[in-house]
């Protein structure tokens, strides 16, 4: 049986997407915490890999296919920021993410209808 990094490096093959190691391992992690906390109606992960190709699909659209497309879109804080607001403030929201590059488990972000399975509020 194949492991979620390694499904979700089908994904991106698929998609044709560069695939950077910390994305493969933010995936293999991360978003399967997500998925876990944020999709109740998943419980076995069977609808997981169609999530996350649904969910690249949107943002490889989005971004663009040329090399130069997208840049500049998605900005982010660095984690040190959000270690800061979080301590400092009990911050813990992002209102502008998306689940390839959110810091919390809960934020906002440009499609809930792909993303809500990841954390995503709307």
């Amino acid at each position: 049986m194949m492991t979620i990094a390694e499904n979700c490096l089908k994904c991106w093959l698929l998609l044709s997407i560069t695939v950077r190691k910390c994305h493969l391992t933010n995936c293999s992690t991360f978003q399967e915490q997500l998925y876990r906390y944020s999709c109740f109606d998943d419980k076995k992960f069977e609808l997981f890999l169609p999530r996350v190709w649904c969910l690249l699909k949107r943002y490889k659209t989005f971004f663009g296919s040329g090399q130069n497309e997208g840049q500049g879109t998605q900005g982010a804080l660095p984690v040190s920021v959000f270690e800061c607001l979080n301590r400092m403030f009990g911050v813990s929201f992002e209102c502008f993410a998306s689940p390839l590059n959110c810091y919390f488990k809960q934020f906002c972000s440009a499609f809930p209808d792909t993303d809500s399975c990841f954390g995503s509020r709307g």
